[in-house]
């Protein structure tokens, strides 16, 4: 599963560095994304903005909850 947040690319640097101090159960890692020392995602800034791939998701939550979770992480 991708999600893309289009933003410009030092925008994007900005939204990077406050994910990685603003929730305590979400740690980036290089570029990686871990929940709760758990790898699910990888990220990569692009000209449009960051791409994320989910790598790990569990079965009971709906991507719709995944999607709308890392956007609001790297708002």
């Amino acid at each position: 599963m991708k999600i893309m947040i289009e933003t410009n690319p030092a925008d994007a640097e900005r939204r990077i560095s406050r994910a990685a101090i603003g929730n305590p159960d979400v740690s980036l890692i290089g570029t990686h994304v871990h929940y709760k020392g758990k790898p699910v995602a990888n990220y990569q800034v692009i000209p449009e903005g960051i791409e994320i791939n989910v790598t790990d998701k569990p079965w009971y939550i709906t991507e719709a909850l995944i999607e709308s979770r890392l956007r609001a992480l790297f708002s």
